[in-house]
C-alpha cells in the first residue's frame, strides 16, 4: 500500500483540534494560490469534475470567476511544475451561474457546460504539452433551452464511440424537473435525444446525474427526490446501458440508497453532494453522506452487483467529498471535509477497507472563512495528489472565493 513520504508538519493542538481525535499519519498545511473568483460556485457542483492531470504531470482546473465577463466566466488554469497557476482559455458566453463537467481523454478535454442563456453546450479543448496551453476545438449546442431550463450537466464517453450528456431540466411551463439524456455518435458534432427520462416528475430540484463509463457500457448515478405520505424521500439510483445496445434503448435502473429527508441533517438542495469514479478494473465507487456520515458503495465489474454500504467516517459536518484513483498503483483515495478541515483516506483493496492517512488544514486567520470547504482533486492522478480547497477571503476590497492548495505525496 502507498505510504506518505512526509512527517507531520504540526500537531493537532497547533491547529485547534486537540479536543477531537486525529489519527492521520500526516498533517499537511495548505498554501494560498492565485485561483480567486467572485462566485461561490467557483468549483461547484460536487458531482461534476473540474480538475484533471495530463500525462505530462501538469494540473488543470476550470473555475467560475463570477465576474459576468463578456469573455466568459468559466476559465481554465494550468499549473506545470513548481510554478503558479497560469490563466488560459475561457468558455465564451458563460456567466456566474454556469457549471460544467469534463472528462479527459488523451490530450483532449470533453466538456458539457451551461451558458448564460441557459443553453447547454459541448466543447472539446485540445492540449499542447510543449507549451502547456489549451486551444478551442469543436463547440456545439446540446440543448437550446427554448422551452426549459437545463442545469447541472454531466458528460461521458463510452466504449462504443458515443458521447453522452445528461442534465437536470426544468420545464418552462410546469416548472417540473426531470433528468434528460442526449448522445452524439460523431464526436460531438450532432446531438440526438435518447428519449430516456430519469428521476421523478415533480417540482423538487434535488436531482442530478453523473455519467461514468464501465468496461462494458455507460453507467450513470442520479439522485432523486419524491414525496410519500407528506414525507420527502431522498434517493439515488444506478442506470446502465451496455455498449452493445442502441443509444435509444431502455436503461436499467437500480436503487443505491434512500432515506427520509427529515432524518438527515444533510444540506444538498440540488442533489449533487456525491462523487463517482470507476477504477482500472471497471469497478464503480460512489461516495456520499447519510446524516452527515461518510458512506461508500461499490459495484463489482464482473458480477455487476453493488456491495453493501461501507461506513467510512462518522458525522463530522461532512458535505463535500471526492473519490479518486492513483493510476500508479490503482489505490482509491477518499477526500472529505472533516468539520472545516480535510481528511484523506486510502484503500489498497478496492474500497473494502480504508486507512486514515492525512489531515489537511488551513491557517486560522480571521479573514479566511472555511464554513463551506468545497474540495477538488483530479479523479485520476499520479503522485503527488494535488488538492484544492475553497475558502472565503475577506479584504478591504470585499469578499472573494479562493482555492488553497495541499500537496499529498505518495509512493508505491
Amino acid at each position: 500500500m502507498g505510504r506518505y513520504l512526509i512527517q507531520c508538519l504540526a500537531v493537532a493542538a497547533a491547529i485547534g483540534v486537540c479536543s477531537q481525535a486525529v489519527n492521520a499519519q500526516a498533517v499537511i498545511r495548505g498554501t494560498s494560490t492565485s485561483l480567486v473568483g467572485a462566485s461561490e460556485r467557483i468549483i461547484s457542483y460536487r458531482n461534476q469534475e473540474h480538475m484533471w492531470q495530463t500525462s505530462d504531470g501538469a494540473q488543470h482546473i476550470i473555475i467560475n470567476l463570477g465576474e459576468d465577463s463578456p469573455s466568459g466566466d468559466l476559465a481554465m488554469y494550468t499549473k506545470s511544475g513548481a510554478g503558479d497557476w497560469t490563466a488560459g482559455i475561457k468558455l465564451a458566453a458563460t456567466d456566474k451561474a454556469s457549471t460544467m463537467d469534463g472528462v479527459l481523454s488523451g490530450n483532449s478535454l470533453h466538456l458539457c457546460y451551461g451558458l448564460a442563456s441557459g443553453a447547454v453546450h459541448y466543447a472539446r479543448l485540445d492540449y499542447n504539452s510543449t507549451t502547456h496551453t489549451w486551444s478551442q476545438g469543436l463547440n456545439t449546442e446540446v440543448d437550446s433551452a427554448s422551452d426549459s431550463t437545463p442545469f447541472t450537466p454531466s458528460i461521458g464517453l463510452d466504449g462504443a464511440g458515443r458521447t453522452w450528456c445528461a442534465y437536470s431540466d426544468q420545464d418552462a411551463a410546469t416548472l417540473r424537473i426531470r433528468i434528460k439524456l442526449k448522445y452524439s455518435t460523431d464526436g460531438g458534432m450532432l446531438w440526438s435525444d435518447s428519449n430516456a427520462l430519469f428521476a421523478s416528475d415533480n417540482l423538487f430540484p434535488s436531482k442530478a446525474a453523473k455519467l461514468v463509463p464501465t468496461t462494458d457500457g455507460m453507467g450513470m448515478v442520479f439522485t432523486d427526490a419524491t414525496q410519500v405520505a407528506g414525507e420527502k424521500i431522498i434517493s439515488a439510483y444506478w442506470a446502465f446501458l451496455p455498449n452493445t445496445a442502441l443509444p435509444t434503448d431502455r436503461w436499467d435502473n437500480e436503487l443505491i440508497w434512500t432515506y427520509p429527508a427529515s432524518s438527515s441533517r444533510d444540506s444538498d438542495p440540488y442533489g449533487t453532494h456525491y462523487s463517482v469514479v470507476s477504477d482500472g478494473a471497471g469497478n464503480v465507487h460512489v461516495l456520499y453522506t447519510d446524516q452527515l456520515a461518510l458512506q461508500m458503495r461499490s459495484r463489482d465489474a464482473v458480477s455487476g452487483t453493488w456491495g453493501a454500504a461501507n461506513n467510512l467516517a462518522g458525522p463530522a459536518s461532512t458535505a463535500y467529498m471526492q473519490v479518486a484513483v492513483d493510476t500508479d498503483d490503482g489505490e482509491l483515495y477518499v477526500l472529505y471535509n472533516w468539520y472545516q478541515q480535510l481528511r484523506v483516506l486510502v484503500s489498497s483493496d478496492g474500497g473494502q477497507s480504508f486507512s486514515d492517512v492525512a489531515l489537511l488544514y488551513r491557517p486560522s486567520f480571521g479573514f479566511l472563512d472555511a464554513s463551506h470547504p468545497r474540495v477538488e482533486t483530479p479523479s485520476y492522478f499520479t503522485s503527488p495528489m494535488h488538492v484544492l480547497n475553497q475558502v472565503k477571503l475577506t479584504t478591504q476590497g470585499g469578499e472573494q472565493e479562493m482555492l488553497m492548495q495541499h500537496l499529498v505525496p505518495t509512493a508505491p
